[in-house]
């Protein structure tokens, strides 16, 4: 056990299967768990790597230090379980379609995110042994680097490269297709794929940045839920091919990123809710996640053990940035009947308290890759990745087609929210969250904190 800014803090860390790498980690924390009333549960996302995790939880449990004196919970003590699972390093600009690399670089580009996906296919912990399936499937990948000089002339070189791509995931085809249409990228034809990935002449540029502000990512910024004109295209028609691939390799990494989230969630997090709760019944879990982390948390919600529970086994769900759909937890998203991935959370009612998500127009990262989607789908929508688009993401528009939902704005300063037990409480961030990765602000911890009060 360590201190991380005065609360007694605990780490798990597991493999891109869900096992626990490190049992002894758990168990600590099992031997020490009647001690604590509450247990803050931390998630991260996929631009990190251990040491930005552990970066992330140190300055978000600062603010949530700094929050609880405002909130009265006497006689509740809280511990902070922090989960380190293999995520890749993917730096949230690396979403951007299109150009930023001359016809002359493009290649070297490519080639570069060819490796960095063959890395995140055979991730693993720190110091464990190599794993020869996820290293056998990660070297299917250099059949596609002969035909990266070819993509833009040749249509067996682009049949070819794609069919190398998909071959590293062999019967490992995404799972919640309907809510990000990932399934087009493994059954369209490599032409249909790697022409709409890389098309030049939809305006998904917009030379106003967002509201809010994201100067860290320069005055060209990503708008995908603006359709307004005289925007800069994703390519040139030498390039547009080049530039599917290229996005093409990034979706790929993305949904092996989502994937595993979903895995870790439902087969390791989960099981060590259910341990806690097993070992102390009252114990009150509060779940915490950054983007594919929010993934990874509300998978493991889904799948504690205890079912159907009134009140629930979870006390609160906190979604910050969240990577996922934004009709994850709905019954109904489509007016026919279809139901959300993550809609067993709300339907066997295994959140207690408030799950509250954090949402703005400033997040870029989860701003792009649901359009794309979109986009592979082959829909048209008036607002590509707004709250209206098929495939719109959580930390973008917050959660949609909900009848629980209820819309608040986080604005600058501390507040406090009489939120309620059941609901899900879209907060509106667009003046305190500049971008994906910033969420370790006062008024988010004080937003947590007010959930936490509702238990």
């Amino acid at each position: 056990m360590a201190m991380l800014n005065g609360f007694d803090y605990y780490e798990v860390q597991f493999t891109k299967d869900g096992a626990i790498f490190d049992r002894s980690q758990l168990d600590q924390l099992l031997g020490n768990v009647n001690n604590y009333s509450d247990v803050f549960v931390i998630a991260h996302g996929w631009n990190n790597d251990e040491a930005d995790a552990r970066a992330l939880y140190n300055n978000l449990t600062r603010q949530l230090a700094a929050a609880m004196p405002r909130f009265p919970l006497p006689g509740r003590t809280f511990a902070v379980l922090g989960a380190l699972w293999p995520s890749k390093k993917f730096a949230d600009a690396e979403l951007i379609p299109g150009g930023g690399a001359s016809a002359t670089q493009q290649d070297a580009v490519l080639a570069s995110k060819v490796e960095r996906l063959k890395e995140a296919i055979a991730a693993k912990p720190e110091k464990s042994d190599p794993d020869p399936n996820a290293e056998t499937a990660a070297a299917k990948l250099d059949d596609a680097l002969p035909h990266i000089p070819n993509l833009d002339t040749s249509a067996q070189a682009r049949a070819a490269f794609v069919a190398a791509v998909r071959a590293a995931f062999a019967g490992a085809a995404p799972s919640d297709t309907k809510d990000d249409a990932s399934d087009r990228l493994f059954t369209a034809s490599a032409d249909d794929l790697l022409a709409r990935l890389g098309n030049d002449d939809d305006d998904f540029w917009d030379e106003t940045p967002p509201r809010g502000g994201a100067a860290s990512f320069g005055a060209n910024s990503f708008r995908p839920w603006t359709r307004s004109g005289g925007a800069a295209g994703l390519g040139s028609s030498i390039t547009s091919f080049k530039n599917g691939a290229r996005n093409l390799l990034n979706l790929f990494t993305y949904f092996t990123m989502k994937e595993r989230a979903g895995v870790v969630g439902k087969s390791g997090a989960a099981r060590v809710l259910d341990e806690l709760l097993a070992k102390k019944p009252s114990l009150k879990i509060h779940l915490i996640g950054h983007s594919f982390g929010g993934r990874l948390v509300t998978a493991a919600a889904d799948a504690v053990h205890k079912s159907g529970a009134d009140p629930g086994p979870i006390e609160t769900l906190a979604l910050l940035q969240a990577a996922y759909s934004h009709n994850g937890l709905s019954a109904n998203f489509d007016g026919h009947g279809a139901k959300g991935f993550f809609n067993g959370v709300m339907a066997n009612k295994k959140v207690r308290g408030p799950i509250i998500i954090s949402h703005t127009r400033n997040d870029r990262a989860v701003g792009i890759a649901y359009p794309l989607a979109s986009r592979l789908n082959g829909d048209v929508a008036s607002g590509l990745g707004d709250a209206n688009d098929p495939h719109g993401g959580m930390g973008s528009n917050g959660a949609q087609k909900s009848d629980a939902k209820t819309n608040v704005a986080l604005t600058a300063g501390a507040q406090t929210f009489p939120f309620n037990r059941g609901n899900i409480y879209n907060l509106l961030a667009d003046t305190v969250i500049s971008g994906h990765s910033d969420i370790t602000k006062p008024e988010v911890a004080s937003a947590i904190f007010s959930a936490v009060s509702a238990t």
